[in-house]
């Protein structure tokens, strides 16, 4: 591990990212392990105040880590890998039906989020929703991120099955305008 060390671990992620695309898969992933495993946790047990699925979820990002390094096109490693790992943990939250704290959700939204990926689509998405007004936002976020029902979110909201349904409607057109608007997925 000693020439391993010297060698690898004082390239720079950009650097280790070329490597990656040479074919120097294992000896990259092992060093990106060594840097980032603790910072994965740390972000990890934010989300799920639990350490076993905290480092459930550290093993399924450097599992998932290869493709995905391949199909994006990553400007800056660390904040990249952090995004991804929320994005992590946010999944399994939703798998669970755990609900995400509003604290966690809100400094997602806040965080810069990159080009050229699905993650910046998704975050532009959820900032149009902020920007709805009730009972749009309610709806949306409880149809679209909570997968709840038509009648479920009625009876939560205590508003009628015609007014949910109408809400959602528009909720979702205000959005399509919104992104639109910002010339953002044209």
């Amino acid at each position: 591990m000693g020439l391993f060390r010297s060698k690898y671990l004082k390239l720079t992620d950009d650097e280790l990212l070329q490597l990656f695309k040479d074919g120097q898969e294992k000896k990259v992933l092992e060093v990106f392990y060594v840097r980032y495993a603790h910072l994965i946790m740390g972000t990890a047990l934010k989300y799920t105040n639990q350490s076993s699925d905290a480092e459930d979820i550290v093993m399924q990002v450097f599992e998932d880590l290869p493709n995905k390094i391949r199909r994006h096109e990553i400007s800056k490693f660390k904040p990249w890998l952090h995004m991804v790992t929320k994005n992590q943990c946010l999944m399994e939250l939703r798998k669970k039906k755990i609900e995400v704290p509003l604290e966690l959700t809100e400094r997602a939204q806040e965080e810069e989020y990159y080009d050229n990926s699905i993650d910046t689509q998704i975050a532009l998405a959820l900032d149009a929703i902020e920007l709805l007004k009730e009972p749009q936002k309610s709806c949306i976020r409880l149809f679209f991120l909570e997968k709840l029902s038509y009648v479920e979110i009625s009876g939560k909201l205590a508003l009628d099955l015609k007014t949910v349904k109408s809400a959602i409607q528009n909720g979702k057109r205000n959005i399509k305008l919104q992104l639109i608007h910002r010339d953002e997925f044209k």
